[in-house]
């Protein structure tokens, strides 16, 4: 149940005014486990090598269940490479890397990632002591690419890695000479590409970090950098950073390479540098740091106890002190275990174990208490931060209505953006402030309110493990991940004084859009930009786009539609005058799942010979593919040659395709088609959970063929909810060449004096006038002048 029990709070209920509430809200000294943030632990995986270590083992799931009991949501997930040294990685590391991924997203957690190709070893014969070189670095992350960019929902971040003992860009001897000289000095050049190339294979809004500060210096704020020469230089070089961090809440996350490179120091509080993290003692770039981890992830592991430094300040130490003046958001709850039990004994471990990263905490909210439809929902939270660190990931803000009755669910985004939520010694209280819009569609009656603070990734949102816990007793939900704002709204018909338009409550769950575009009718070769208006989304359900001659509002006709290879609630279209009817034709956004079909493809091999007939079966009766009840699964059955004999023969055959449902599919003397192409195609609606035989004879006595017989299961849309909307408003499009000469406006591809007709007959229009040619909303006598221009123009 969503609703909670009210007398939890029932003593915070105070009036603030005639028609509002303020509440205010009991703090909790519970330890929360908050995605993105607090202790990890590291899980090594490893590919064939040399010394024992097991390879190719998958993360253990049940190991990951016992890391949720602790409250941890990371794992630093560290793969070792060394096999691959000298040439690609093997399509097996692939897959197991797609795996891990997968388990981390069914199990609630995200990952720190690192690859590397060797731990510290002073044994130089030893293959594993040794790293690839540039050339190769640089085409294991462009192979890595593509699942990186897949699976950028689980990575909270990831660790530059690849150069040296660990991927910690050390120079010990393992570090090959693309990475330094024969003096063992940083080729800085080098390092700057890997790290360009790991930018660029990640998604715009994940950042890279890498181990020491003074990198990311000389690389975008040291006056000895140059892109036009080869750069080899030590930290004695750099050091200290005496530029101030360019940082700055203005550009925050604007996507440049500045504020999406960090730090994670692997050597904490370890000696007065950390063990060479820093260029001095004294910690020479401290300033710099603390402005640098204001916008970016700060993270990393104890590595030597260092007494009294690695202590708690209460004892002396610097290790709280520091965690909050750099801004922590994760530690290894593993290392160095010396120093983590030194914190246990001193005391501050458990208030270090609440504040790394973010811990949002509601005060207070005000609300209103009766809205009429169309007005608006005011409502004002005040918040604090009284964690490390802010969010570093995008993260969204909802506020979600539940009707008391029905639990139908509406929910309405706020314009906030919690990365900016600092903590509250830096910028005190955090104070939202919002109108939120009522439809008319929306039933009237009582509404309890809840706070969502979701991962806006499609595959992550609406996830409770990916969803922010604010730091109060009594409001969390565990099934649904809100927080409950204890306020119930009485929703009327009664007339709306000061309607507002925007933004507006929705249909949580499943709500495929408003199709909108920026106009209705394009020239050939223009882009076509569309968006889903005013979209929600649940769990994996993304938005898909159909092509089709009218709109689509059943699952019976979305067979008979193109749909488009973009997916998203913002794609770009190709206005192809070659391919599109140019009498027009309609867009319509509908509900996916798992980037638009949820596909489950299995195949088999049907080879006959000299007047043979062999039937197979694909039993998908136990397959448990998710079934739509009320609209069906599109099931498609191809048949695709896989021989170049038999159709340079002439061959045919003679299909029988029975799909499990009390009817069959007969085709005789079928000709079979050149090698990958569908000889024979077919495709119903149903539940794909039976068993299909198909029939394959030949009839043309003695060719024979050799085909894959593949069967794909469409899932385009779920029941997931009994107020989802399916399908959305469509939009009705026109390519061609109407109206892309200017003048032309019959759209024959000349100015003449029929265009002059139509123009007559225009003159005087105000406001969307096809004949206003200076864009003044009306024609007169300055578009008859620019028309007459035009005249005799040849329209191309």
């Amino acid at each position: 149940m969503i609703r909670l029990a009210s007398f939890i709070i029932a003593w915070t209920v105070v009036l603030f005014s005639v028609g509002q509430t303020t509440i205010n809200y009991v703090p909790s000294a519970e330890d929360i486990a908050n995605p993105e943030r607090g202790f990890y632990t590291q899980i090594t995986g490893y590919s064939n090598n040399t010394q024992g270590w097991s390879a190719y083992q998958s993360i253990d799931q049940n190991y990951l269940s016992a890391l949720k009991a602790q409250n941890q949501r990371l794992a630093l997930r560290l793969y070792y490479l060394p096999e691959f040294v000298d040439g690609p990685l093997s399509q097996q590391f692939l897959e197991l890397f797609t795996e891990d991924m997968a388990i981390i997203r069914a199990n609630g957690f995200k990952t720190l990632l690192r690859f590397a190709y060797s731990v510290e070893s002073f044994d130089e014969t030893n293959v594993d002591t040794l790293d690839a070189s540039l050339t190769t670095v640089l085409g294991h992350i462009e192979q890595l690419k593509p699942l990186l960019q897949a699976n950028s929902d689980v990575i909270a971040v990831l660790q530059a890695g690849f150069i040296g003992a660990y991927g910690e860009w050390a120079t010990i001897n393992n570090v090959v000479p693309d990475f330094m000289d024969e003096n063992g000095v940083r080729n800085m050049t080098s390092r700057k590409q890997v790290l360009d190339a790991l930018l660029d294979a990640l998604p715009i809004d994940r950042a890279v970090q890498i181990r020491t500060p003074y990198y990311k210096y000389a690389f975008y704020s040291w006056d000895g950098w140059s892109e036009q020469s080869e750069i080899f230089a030590d930290p004695g070089d750099i050091c200290p950073l005496v530029e101030p961090s360019a940082l700055n809440e203005t550009e925050a996350y604007n996507g440049t390479d500045n504020y999406r490179v960090g730090q994670h120091n692997d050597c904490f509080l370890a000696s007065g540098t950390d063990f060479g993290t820093y260029c001095s003692a004294s910690i020479d770039e401290s300033a710099w740091l603390v402005n640098e981890t204001r916008y970016i992830a700060m993270g990393g592991e104890t590595c030597f106890p260092n007494s009294p430094r690695s202590d708690c300040s209460a004892m002396g130490g610097a290790a709280d002190t520091e965690l909050e003046l750099y801004h922590w958001s994760y530690l290894n709850s593993g290392y160095h275990p010396d120093v983590l039990q030194s914190w246990e004994d001193d005391g501050c471990m458990a208030e270090i174990s609440q504040k790394l990263g973010y811990r949002m905490q509601l005060n207070s909210g005000v609300f209103s208490d009766v809205v009429p439809h169309g007005c608006g929902l005011e409502l004002e939270l005040t918040l604090e931060n009284l964690g490390y660190a802010a969010p570093y990931n995008p993260r969204g803000m909802e506020i979600i209505m539940v009707n008391t009755t029905t639990q139908e669910r509406f929910v309405a985004a706020v314009d906030e953006d919690p990365r900016r939520w600092f903590p509250t010694t830096e910028i005190g209280e955090i104070v939202v402030s919002t109108t939120l819009g009522v439809p008319e569609n929306i039933p009237v009656g009582s509404y309890d309110l809840y706070l969502h603070l979701p991962d806006p990734e499609p595959s992550l949102y609406g996830r409770p493990d990916y969803s922010i816990q604010l730091a109060n007793s009594g409001i969390w939900d565990s099934e649904t991940g809100f927080n409950n704002l204890n306020h119930s709204v009485l929703i009327t018909n009664d007339v709306c004084d000061a309607p507002i338009d925007s933004p507006q409550f929705i249909a949580y769950g499943c709500n495929a859009g408003i199709g909108a575009s920026a106009q209705s009718t394009y020239c050939c070769d223009d882009s076509i930009e569309l968006e889903a208006l005013s979209t929600s989304y649940f769990g994996q359900h993304t938005i898909g786009w159909a092509l089709s001659d009218a709109p689509i509002t059943s699952a019976s006709q979305l067979y008979t539609a193109t749909i488009l290879d973009d997916r998203g609630p913002s794609i770009s279209l190709a206005a192809d005058c070659a391919a599109m009817p140019l009498e027009g034709f309609v867009i319509t956004p509908f509900l996916a799942v798992n980037d638009h079909t949820y596909e489950y493809v299995f195949e088999d091999t049907l080879q006959y010979y000299w007047s043979s007939s062999l039937t197979i079966s694909l039993d998908l009766t136990n397959a448990q593919i998710p079934y739509d009840a009320v609209y069906g699964n599109l099931i498609e059955l191809e048949i695709i040659n896989l021989s170049p004999y038999f159709d340079q023969n002439g061959g045919t055959s003679n299909f029988v395709v029975d799909p499990g449902i009390g009817a069959t599919h007969t085709q005789l003397g079928v000709p079979t088609l050149p090698p990958g192409e569908n000889t024979l195609q077919c495709s119903w609606i149903n539940n794909p959970n039976t068993t299909f035989d198909v029939t394959c004879q030949d009839a043309t006595a003695g060719i024979g063929g050799q085909f894959i017989v593949r069967l794909s299961v469409f899932v385009p849309f779920p029941t997931v909810d009994a107020y989802c909307t399916s399908f959305g408003e469509p939009l009705s499009l026109l390519v061609g060449n109407q109206f892309c000469c200017s003048g032309d406006f019959n759209g024959d591809g000349f100015v003449n004096v029929n265009d002059l007709l139509i123009f007559l007959g225009n003159f005087g229009c105000i406001a969307g006038c096809i004949a206003d040619l200076d864009g003044d909303d009306q024609v007169s006598t300055g578009d008859l002048l620019l028309f007459l221009g035009l005249v005799g123009a040849v329209c191309e």
